[in-house]
């Protein structure tokens, strides 16, 4: 078995990718094929001169049919795992500095399919925004990689369960689970879009939680915050994604890794360049991060522990910012988009962090349309996706058209007669209300059958305290917070707590 010591040792992906060069790796030059057909210029000019007149959320206007990619930007949540080998290896490693490299390299490999996978083969194009409700579940089959030393890694079957929780503002939830590998993320993310200049600034909000439950019978858990993007090359219509600004992991067992986004100079250098540091900070020991909770813990017991996981949040932040100057364990740097590498500072050694040109991502599966609801991403926009593949734009617009309006009609109804809508698969735990009562849905909702929560949470197989059972997250007597039906939630519901996933344990339906 491979060593968690040798920082070299990531095992290799199912697959080889395909031979490329790494001078490739800038955006796609202005004078090739460019995104915007022929006979649409005008209609793209005029889309340009809207935004740039436009002054407030971009989400809310409408985007010309050629420039749509035909993926709901719910799907997106498949690159939390392009890699599962890289997450299902993280539970087996006991030093924390070492496993907080595990999880360093793992978020690196999510960031190449997240935003820059689409333009190695074409240009950046805009998704379709996800309707209130709808829903993305797949999975990653169990398979059996090879070590760099030689030895196998079976990795079981990887699931991942992904909801719109809220369409204004747009909010996205996701799980992730190997449960056989003792590993879970669980997390949402939002977009905040302004038209800057000569491209588009595009904020995530929102964060993920990471849990992971090593040998040794603890619970580690990684607070993970989302960079900002800026989607480039507006004006010529051949568009890239850059990041820009920091993200950050921060892990329950005192380990901090910061990542920073280089902007390419006006002169030289490279897009998509980064550096990072690896450091530890003091946890004290009455805020350590607690087991996992018991499902038959007392009341008492769930509240205490509900209060000390809220003030070891709070004190490892304050101890990460104190410490955020402090010298590096590790180091890291160079191109998110194709190589990168680690240092150990104590020896100088230094080692491959991930290359994506190297490790090919793994497809997930998806199950077949007719087998699949009526609000799952694929099969609600089978349709307006055929018409843009056929480039007929005209019908591709009507189609999502009547998707929206439809939606709207939706909400109107709920409205009118007063009916609280709720997901059906997340509800929003709140930081800040620890020892208030959780919400129930309106009989009838969407979600009345598979979400009831109480201040106790072991209502249900399916309530937030099995699922927080197994994912050893300690949220027990948090609230749960239903958006309403007229869907205008406040930007609270990304910024002050976490969708927490509250359906099936392994992402069934």
């Amino acid at each position: 078995m491979a060593s968690e010591n040798d920082l070299s040792k990531q095992p290799r992906s199912v697959s080889p990718a395909p031979s490329t060069k790494s001078d490739k790796d800038v955006p796609p030059d202005p004078d090739a094929a460019n995104v915007v057909p022929a006979q649409h210029k005008s209609q793209f000019l005029q889309f340009v001169k809207t935004l740039a007149s436009f002054t407030g959320d971009l989400s809310q206007l409408t985007c010309p049919a050629f420039l749509l990619s035909g993926t709901s930007l719910l799907e997106y949540s498949v690159h939390w795992a392009d890699h599962p080998e890289l997450l299902a290896r993280i539970p087996a490693i006991t030093d924390p500095a070492r496993r907080m490299v595990a999880v360093s390299r793992w978020f690196i490999s999510t960031l190449y399919g997240s935003f820059h996978s689409r333009c190695k083969t074409g240009t950046e194009k805009k998704p379709y925004n996800p309707v209130l409700g709808e829903q993305f579940l797949c999975s990653w089959p169990a398979a059996t990689v090879t070590n760099p030393d030689g030895t196998s890694l079976v990795i079981p079957t990887t699931n991942l369960v992904c909801e719109q929780v809220s369409h204004h503002p747009p909010v996205g939830a996701f799980y992730l689970d190997n449960a056989h590998q003792n590993i879970f993320l669980n997390g949402h993310c939002g977009q905040k879009t302004k038209f800057k200049t000569t491209s588009i600034k595009v904020e995530q909000t929102g964060r993920a939680v990471l849990t992971v439950h090593p040998p040794n019978g603890e619970v580690d858990e990684y607070f993970i915050t989302l960079p900002e993007l800026v989607l480039r090359g507006l004006l010529t219509g051949q568009l890239f994604v850059e990041l820009t600004g920091t993200s950050t992991i921060t892990s329950s067992s005192g380990y901090l890794a910061s990542f920073e986004y280089l902007p390419k100079p006006w002169f030289g250098g490279d897009y998509h360049v980064f550096k990072g540091t690896i450091g530890a900070f003091d946890v004290p020991d009455d805020l350590a991060s607690p087991d996992s909770a018991s499902s038959t813990s007392s009341s008492s017991s769930s509240k205490k522990k509900a209060k000390k996981a809220k003030k070891a949040t709070a004190a490892m932040a304050a101890a990460a910012a104190r410490d955020a100057s402090a010298k590096p364990l590790f180091t890291m740097q160079g191109k998110w988009t194709t190589s990168c590498t680690v240092t150990d500072v104590a020896t100088g050694t230094t080692a491959p962090l991930f290359d994506a040109e190297a490790d090919a991502m793994r497809t997930p599966t998806v199950a077949p349309l007719a087998q699949q609801d009526d609000l799952e991403s694929r099969k609600l926009w089978a349709v307006t996706t055929e018409h843009l593949r056929n480039g007929n734009y005209a019908e591709a617009t009507a189609s999502k058209t009547a998707i929206e309006d439809a939606q709207r009609a939706l909400r109107k109804q709920r409205a009118a007669a007063g009916d609280v809508w709720a997901p059906k698969y997340f509800a929003f735990v709140a930081d800040d209300d620890a020892e208030s009562n959780a919400a129930t849905p309106v009989a009838g909702s969407p979600a009345g059958s598979n979400l009831r929560l109480d201040s106790e949470q072991n209502a249900s197989p399916t309530s937030l305290g099995a699922a927080s059972s197994s994912s050893g997250l300690s949220r027990s007597s948090l609230r749960a917070v239903a958006v309403a039906g007229a869907g205008n939630a406040a930007d609270a519901l990304t910024d002050s707590g976490l969708w927490t996933y509250v359906g099936p344990t392994h992402g069934g339906k």
